[in-house]
């Protein structure tokens, strides 16, 4: 009797053991998994449950009753979820939650309150898509701007941003987890329509094992995607005018979103342009030689398609083009002592998502981003500089591209329980970057007083006595052709260690390796976050601890190395003025970051 129920009582224990287990699944409007998200269930007179989703956006509930409970879920970023569900002995809940957006339409939300998220362990700041667009700041169309508002960032007078004191090219700046920071000088150049953005994410410090690249921190930058609704925006497409020698055309910063279903419930597309037109006087410059126009135009487009319930595929293309006609025009820089500044960018990028039945989640991309600059001087004529003006035709001649091909593959796998929760992620990133340049410098000669050059080798036949008109002659090699490749390889791995409900853990280790440097680096990473009581949900200790690497992905300038500078400097009497060096090129900028501050009024509009 005993040898019939001992294998009978195994088989039960066995049964009890395999038992399905009770799972939430959350997604947003269009199928992506949500990590992070809060979820509770309720059912009175029993105390709330709580769970976080893991990196597949799921959560698991062992041993809960059967019932019916309230279900509520939330997340910053997102409208909270308030909904009854029935749970039963392996039920799966699956629910989906929206972004927060501006919307013209009546919908019945809930807010995600603020709290702190129990799993974040990075330093991390978060400026939201409706903030963008509601803060009111100089300069609306350009979303460097905003970063001013993010504690931690200054924005600089050429607009690149500044992440805890450190240069721009310290920071590593994704652009819908892609690195679009610009491969040869590291400088912030893409330019993306502000309503756009549904949140852009600063990581100064404790940045993750999988984040840490950039020895300056993160900054993250994340567009939208359109849903089941088409929904069209339009902002600032009414020009201005100004009175400088009569009335002209002054600024033209039209933006236009237009978003929606190609299939509803399976393909979405977005689709966001801006544009700018300014027109630059100054009044101290002659009529009808007063002026630089400059036109800028981007557009961003992007495509998810839900290819099954578990494989998600994302495709994203942005254009950005800039011609200023007088690049460094001012009272002190007539037209045509200034060159013509014709300057590209191009970023492509492809992401697929899949979701496996044993609950990992692979995901796998590739991107492609190329930077054109061209400057072109009108004309040949010899250059010179005095303290009062510039004349000739401007000294530099370039064209410059960069260009980087990068792949990654992140695998997260399902949470496994010793001593703790254990959420474990792995991946690698492939980085090819190739820098082309042509430089062609003609002499530059620099003025004394108000004198003029009369020929181009005036410096170099005049008499040298009182009335000599150079304080300094430069004159360059010539510059061949310069090529620069780099090929970086980067692998981590990071585990985010739960304790109980208080004490979080994240451990990581990163590998980095490139031909510059010629041999790999690892970099250790520790990082914990712990609730001091349940009762005080919103404060918590942190530490961390980590070991970081110098970026080496800003190639080196080809100058010193390929080209030599010669320059005379002649006596000078101290009564005679001293002529000041000409514009920069390596500043360039958007002009209207730099000519104008003033904020436009702008006019909005929606459709559904």
């Amino acid at each position: 009797m005993r040898a019939l129920l001992l294998p009978l009582a195994l088989d039960c224990m066995a049964a009890a053991q395999s038992a399905p287990t009770p799972t939430v699944a959350v997604t947003d409007e269009n199928g992506v998994a949500v990590s992070s998200a809060r979820v509770v269930l309720e059912l009175p007179p029993l105390p709330a449950i709580r769970c976080q989703t893991d990196f597949t956006g799921r959560c698991q509930f062992p041993s809960l009753p059967v019932g019916q409970y309230l279900l509520r879920v939330e997340k910053e970023g997102f409208y909270a979820l308030l909904e009854p569900v029935k749970i039963t002995p392996g039920s799966a809940v699956e629910v989906a939650i929206s972004h927060q957006q501006e919307v013209r339409e009546i919908v019945d939300v809930h807010e995600s309150p603020p709290a702190i998220d129990p799993a974040q362990v990075a330093a991390q700041e978060t400026i939201s898509g409706l903030d963008i667009i509601n803060i009111v700041y100089p300069g609306t169309q350009d979303y460097r701007n905003v970063l001013n508002f993010i504690p931690g960032v200054v924005e600089d007078q050429f607009g690149q941003p500044h992440v805890a004191g450190a240069q721009t090219y310290q920071t590593v700046t994704l652009l819908d987890g892609f690195n679009v920071t610009q491969p040869a000088n590291g400088q912030l150049l893409v330019r993306i329509s502000t309503d756009a953005f549904r949140s852009i994410q600063v990581e100064p410090s404790r940045e993750p094992a999988e984040a840490g690249k950039g020895s300056g921190g993160l900054l993250s930058l994340n567009t939208g995607i359109g849903d089941d609704h088409f929904r069209f925006a339009g902002t600032d497409f009414i020009p201005s005018l100004q009175d400088k020698h009569g009335w002209r055309f002054d600024q033209f910063l039209p933006r236009l979103t237009f978003s929606g279903p190609i299939e509803k419930g399976k393909v979405w597309f977005y689709n966001g342009f801006d544009g700018e037109y300014d027109n630059i006087v100054y009044t101290e410059l002659p009529v009808h030689a007063d002026n630089d126009h400059a036109l800028r135009l981007g557009n961003l487009t992007k495509v998810q398609t839900n290819l099954a319930s578990r494989n998600i595929f994302t495709t994203s293309f942005l254009v950005n083009y800039l011609h200023d006609q007088y690049a460094f025009l001012s009272p002190q820089s007539p037209q045509l002592s200034n060159p013509k500044d014709v300057e590209s960018a191009y970023v492509a990028s492809a992401k697929d998502q899949h979701y496996f039945a044993g609950g990992q989640l692979l995901e796998a991309g590739l991107a492609f981003d190329q930077y054109n600059v061209e400057l072109t001087p009108y004309g040949t004529l010899p250059y010179s500089v005095n303290p009062s003006i510039a004349g000739g035709s401007y000294y530099l001649d370039d064209e410059t591209q960069a260009r980087r091909w990068q792949a990654l593959a992140n695998l997260f796998l399902p949470p496994r329980q010793w001593h703790g929760r254990h959420d474990f992620k792995v991946g690698v990133d492939l980085d090819r970057i190739s820098y082309d340049a042509q430089f062609a410098r003609q002499p530059i000669s620099f003025l004394s007083g108000t004198n003029t050059l009369t020929s181009p080798d005036l410096c170099l036949t005049a008499t040298l006595n009182a009335t000599f008109p150079c304080t300094r002659y430069s004159t360059f090699t010539a510059a061949p052709r310069h090529q620069q490749y780099n090929a970086e390889v980067s692998a981590y791995a990071e585990d985010r260690w739960l304790l109980g409900n208080r004490l979080l853990i994240a451990p990581g280790v990163r590998l980095d390796g490139d031909e510059i440097v010629g041999h790999a680096v690892a970099s250790p990473r520790l990082a914990a976050t712990s609730s001091i009581a349940p009762a005080t949900p919103n404060y918590r200790p942190e530490s961390a601890w980590s070991t970081m690497r110098l970026p080496s992905s800003s190639l080196p300038a080809p100058t010193p190395a390929h080209e030599k500078i010669f320059s005379t400097r002649f006596p000078t009497p101290a009564a005679r003025g001293t002529a000041s060096a000409p514009p920069d090129p390596s500043q360039l900028h958007s002009p209207s970051t730099a000519a104008r501050s003033g904020s436009r009024a702008s006019s909005t509009g929606a459709w559904r």
